[in-house]
C-alpha cells in the first residue's frame, strides 16, 4: 500500500492470557479481580503519517 499506513500493534496473545487469568480467578471466587486492565501497545509510524494532504 502506498503510502505505508501507520498502525498500532496489540499483543493479542497477552490479552488472551490476562483474560484467562481473570476468568479463572473469578471462577475460583476471587473478589479482587480488576475490572479494567491496560495492555501496552506499540505505535508504528510510517509514511502515511508524514504524507501531505
Amino acid at each position: 500500500m502506498e503510502p505505508e499506513l501507520s498502525s498500532i500493534h496489540v499483543d493479542c496473545r497477552r490479552m488472551g492470557e490476562l483474560c484467562m487469568e481473570h476468568m479463572a480467578a473469578l471462577l475460583d471466587g476471587a473478589q479482587d479481580v480488576p475490572r479494567l486492565t491496560v495492555v501496552p501497545v506499540n505505535l508504528k509510524i510510517r509514511a502515511s503519517s508524514r504524507a501531505a494532504i
